[in-house]
Parts: structure tokens; sequence; C-alpha cells
């Protein structure tokens, strides 16, 4: 078994064999080496889905900041120039980026959000997205993995208060995000934890895994995202699938011999190539 890893978690890839349950009766094997009485119980089925591009055709971060500063202070969108210095920085690798997404939500929201307007925020946002910012072949694929029964996870570098609302009305309910500081019933930009992206998804899915009570080795993951960043959980989970790959996660795919899917028109897919190399310069953080 090849180790990764995943922030500060060492993560083993396994192969989703089932051990034998705890009881279980035992029989000898001609060679005297036990085995199972019996069929191992079955594998713990999940799909994990990344968000950004893989369900919906843009970024969300930026649009959600925008669509909020206008739904509730529509001058606070005169303050964008100022976000230009943290941009630079965070191109030249001196801003992390966690701290890009404190810094922009700040500015955009203010530094404390009452939970009633966070959550009307977080709906509409939502609203919208499911009506015109998802591909119909995700929502027909969420659909089909759970028809197989499989569990559906959204695993996102988002912020958990609006991709939990849009889980909801996806029918999906289990999320794995980024989590912002509440003091009393107010949210404030500070990032809780780890943002959730790149080795830390990988750790944060295998902590709610964890928690959850699931054995990894008595699961099988089938896991959906478009972008590099999310190698090592594409290494974590047994069946990886490209969707909408950015060039650099198609080439990896190619060579993998992983399942590619694509939803996107051939502009778009060739418009995939500048975004990858110039999200960072413009804001657009996961």
């Amino acid at each position: 078994m090849a180790e990764i890893k995943c922030s500060n978690h060492p993560i083993v890839r396994h192969e989703c064999h089932a051990s034998p349950r705890k009881g279980a009766t035992m029989a000898l094997r001609d060679d005297g080496v036990e085995k199972p009485d019996g069929p191992a119980p079955r594998p713990t089925l999940l799909s994990v889905f990344d968000l950004d591009r893989t369900l919906t055709r843009l970024p969300t971060y930026l649009p959600f900041l925008l669509y909020a500063a206008w739904q509730r202070a529509p001058e606070r969108l005169l303050l964008l120039p100022a976000l230009l210095a943290p941009a630079l920085a965070y191109a030249r690798g001196s801003l992390p980026r966690a701290r890009m997404k404190e810094r922009m939500h700040a500015l955009l929201l203010g530094k404390a959000l009452s939970a009633r307007e966070v959550h009307l925020l977080a709906e509409g946002f939502a609203e919208r997205l499911v009506r015109a910012g998802i591909y119909r072949q995700a929502l027909d694929l969420i659909a089909a993995d759970r028809a197989e029964g499989r569990r559906i996870i959204l695993a996102t570098a988002a912020p958990r208060f609006y991709a939990a609302a849009l889980a909801g009305r996806l029918g999906i309910g289990e999320v794995v995000a980024t989590d912002c500081d509440w003091r009393e019933t107010y949210l404030t930009p500070h990032i809780v934890g780890e943002n959730c992206y790149g080795d830390a998804k990988c750790a944060m899915l295998a902590d709610h895994l964890s928690a959850g009570g699931i054995e990894r080795d008595r699961a099988h993951i089938r896991f959906y995202s478009d972008h590099c960043s999310d190698l090592p959980t594409f290494d974590y989970c047994d069946e990886p699938v490209a969707v909408n790959p950015s060039p650099r996660l198609r080439a990896v795919a190619v060579d993998r011999g992983w399942r590619i899917l694509d939803w996107r028109g051939s502009a778009a897919a060739a418009r995939a190539l500048w975004d990858e190399k110039n999200e960072s310069q413009l804001g657009m953080a996961r």
C-alpha cells in the first residue's frame, strides 16, 4: 500500500477489502489459513463531490461575496480595488489562501454578520445556483449514485454556511467544508482550522469518515473533482473521476487511466487553461 501525506496526517491508500467481522465464524482453507465463514460485510459506498467547477459552472466564493454585498450593502462594491494589494501578495505566495479569503470576506461583508442575514444570503445564493449555476448532468450523476445506494458527501473549500445551504437543496446531508468563526450569533471572517483545500481537504474528509464510524478499509470511495489541488483526495479514494478537468488534471487522469467526464462546451473547455493560470491573480480563491 502506498502512503501519501494529507496535511499532518499520514493517509494510507487502501484497497477496498473488508476485514472479517468481529465474532464471525472462521473456517480453515486447505493450506491451514483461517478464512471467514460466509460473505464479508458489504463495504460502505460513498460518493464525494467537489463543488466549484465540478458541480457548478463557475467558482462560487467571489460570486457569493458579490451577491451578498449587493443584497445587503451595495456601497461595499466600491471597495473592490482595495483587494488588489492582497491579491498580488497572494499571487506572489506571501499571503496564504485562507488569509486572502478572510480579507475578501471582511471587505465585502464586514466583520460581523447576524445569523439571520447569513441564513437569508446563503439560501438566496443557493437558490440561484440550483436554478442556473449547476450542470444538469451533475444533478443526474448525484441521483444515479444515490440510486446505487451510495452516501453522498460534498467536500469543498467553500464556506460551510452557504455550502450547507446548497447541499440541502441537492438532498446532500453530509458536508466537509471550510468553517468560519461564530461569535455568539454573529459570523466573522476568521477561518477556524484549515481552509478545506488540497492536503487539508483529504485530512478533513478522513476525519469526517472516522467521526462517523466509517472504517477506511470497509468503505469504497468514489471521488469527483476538476482540479489538481485535489490530488491528495484522488489518491486517498478508490475510484477517482475527473470532472470538467483543468488541463493539468486531464493530463494526470489520462496518464493514470481515470474516468473523465466533461460537460463543458468546447469554448468553455478551452477557457479552462486560461482560468487555471490566472484564477489566483483574480482572487477566485477556492
